[in-house]
C-alpha cells in the first residue's frame, strides 16, 4: 500500500514538474507570426458567439474564448520575468476587448493565473508555422486520422459491434464544430488519444494497477490543457472502453468498484493538478491565487439564480429540435427491433451485466448537478459531456444483445 501511494505521488510530481517546465519553455517562443495572423483574421471575431448551423446551439462556436486564447499566445509582459509570464498567462479576460488588443491597447490585458493554460504549449508551436484558420483545418484532419485509427484498433480488439455506437455518439456532439474552435480542441483530443493508448496497450495497462496511473495521468493532463469546457469525457469514454475490453473477467460488483476507483483517481489528478497551479503561481507571483481560484470555484458550483436541475435540463434540452427527435427515434427503433429479436434469450442476469455501463452513463448528470453554475451558463458546449451518456447507453444495449443472442 505504501509503495503504491509513493509511486502515485512520484507520478504526480513528475507530471507537475514536466507541465511547469513546458509552460516556461512555451513562453520563450516568439509570437510575431501569431500576432500577424490574428491581425489578419481580426474580422472573424466581430461576432463572438454564433452557430455554424443557425438556430442550433449544438453547433455553437466559442470565439469569445478563442479570442482570449489568441491574446495569451501573442502577449508577453516584458516588465516581469519569464516565470511570472508563464504563471500569470496574461491576455484579455473579456472577448469583447479583443479588438482593442489587436489595435495595440494593452490596458485590456490582465492575468489569468488560476488555470494552467496548457493549450498554449501546442498552439504557440503551431502558430510558428500556421495561421488561425490553418490550425483549425489541421485539427479537423487530426480528428479524422484519430477516428480512423480508433476504428482500426476496435476491429483488432474484437469490438466491431461497438463501432456504430461510437460513430453515432460522436455525431451527436458535432466533432466538425469542435474542429472550428480552439477552445474545444483540448478535451476532445485528449479523449481520442487516451482511447487509442488504452486500445493499443491494453495488455500492459491491465497489469499491476497501471490503469490507475493511466487515469491519474489523464485527469492531470485534462486539467493542464482545459479552460473549463467538457473534461469529463476524458474519464467517461476511456472507462467505457475499459468495460468493453475487460471481457467479463470481473464480476459486476468488481467492475462497478473499478469504475468508482477510476473516477476517484481521475478526480485526484484533475483537482490536484489544479491545486498545484494555484500554489505554484501564488509562490512565484507573490499573490494569493488560491483565494481567487476558490472564490471562482465556489461560484461555479453555486445555484443561487437557478436550481441544479435547471442546469441538467439546459444541457439535455439543447436537443429539443425536431431533427434530433427523429434521430433519437431512429436509433431507438434500431435497438428496440434487435432487443425484440433477442427477447427470448435476455435474462435478469444479463440485464444486471450492463449495470457498470449505466453507472458511467450517469456521470454527466452528476457533473452538471455539482458544477451547476458553469453547466447552466455554458450549456452550449458543456452538453458534450453527454457523449458519455450516449455511448454508455448504446454500448449497454449492444452488450446485452451480443451476450444473449449471438445470431441477432
Amino acid at each position: 500500500m505504501f509503495k503504491t501511494i509513493r509511486n502515485f505521488a512520484l507520478v504526480f510530481v513528475v507530471i507537475v514538474i514536466l507541465c511547469f517546465s513546458l509552460m516556461v519553455v512555451t513562453y520563450t517562443l516568439p509570437a510575431d507570426n501569431a500576432y500577424e495572423s490574428i491581425v489578419a483574421d481580426a474580422d472573424l471575431f466581430s461576432n463572438l458567439h454564433f452557430s455554424t448551423i443557425p438556430g442550433y446551439d449544438t453547433t455553437s462556436l466559442d470565439l469569445y474564448s478563442d479570442s482570449i486564447i489568441l491574446s495569451e499566445i501573442c502577449y508577453y509582459n516584458h516588465n516581469v520575468s519569464l516565470f511570472d509570464n508563464s504563471m500569470s498567462n496574461y491576455g484579455t479576460r473579456d472577448g469583447h476587448d479583443f479588438g482593442k488588443f489587436v489595435g495595440g491597447n494593452e490596458s485590456v490585458i490582465k492575468d489569468y493565473a488560476r488555470y494552467w493554460h496548457g493549450n498554449l504549449v501546442v498552439l504557440k508551436v503551431l502558430f510558428l508555422f500556421l495561421d488561425y484558420n490553418a490550425i483549425k483545418l489541421l485539427e479537423l484532419f487530426f480528428e479524422v486520422v484519430m477516428f480512423i485509427f480508433i476504428v482500426k484498433l476496435m476491429y483488432e480488439n474484437n469490438l466491431k459491434n461497438y463501432i456504430i455506437p461510437f460513430i453515432l455518439s460522436l455525431f451527436l456532439i458535432h466533432p466538425e464544430v469542435i474542429g472550428l474552435s480552439m477552445q474545444y480542441f483540448a478535451m476532445f483530443n485528449i479523449m481520442l488519444i487516451s482511447v487509442c493508448i488504452l486500445l493499443k496497450f491494453k495488455e500492459k495497462l491491465f497489469k499491476n494497477n497501471r490503469l490507475l496511473y493511466y487515469f491519474l495521468a489523464v485527469g492531470m493532463l485534462a486539467n493542464f490543457f482545459d479552460l473549463t469546457t467538457y473534461p469529463l469525457i476524458t474519464l467517461g469514454i476511456p472507462a467505457i472502453f475499459y468495460l468493453l475490453l475487460e471481457k467479463d473477467q470481473n464480476s459486476i460488483k468488481q467492475n462497478v468498484i473499478k469504475i468508482l476507483l477510476f473516477g476517484i483517481v481521475w478526480s485526484v489528478g484533475f483537482i490536484g493538478m489544479w491545486l498545484s497551479k494555484w500554489i505554484i503561481s501564488s509562490i512565484i507571483l507573490n499573490k494569493n491565487v488560491v483565494a481567487n481560484a476558490l472564490e471562482q470555484f465556489s461560484w461555479r458550483v453555486s445555484s443561487a439564480e437557478f436550481s441544479r436541475f435547471d442546469a441538467i435540463l439546459a444541457n439535455v434540452l439543447i436537443y429539443h429540435k425536431k431533427v434530433y427527435l427523429i434521430i433519437f427515434v431512429l436509433i431507438g427503433i434500431y435497438y428496440i427491433k434487435r432487443l425484440i429479436n433477442a427477447r427470448n434469450k435476455i435474462t435478469l442476469d444479463g440485464i444486471k451485466q450492463i449495470a457498470p455501463f449505466l453507472c458511467i452513463a450517469l456521470m454527466p448528470f452528476a457533473w452538471y448537478f455539482v458544477l451547476s453554475n458553469h453547466s447552466y451558463i455554458h450549456f452550449w458546449f458543456t452538453y458534450r459531456d453527454l457523449l458519455i451518456f450516449f455511448f454508455a447507453v448504446m454500448c449497454s444495449l449492444e452488450y446485452l444483445i451480443i451476450k444473449t443472442c449471438d445470431n441477432c
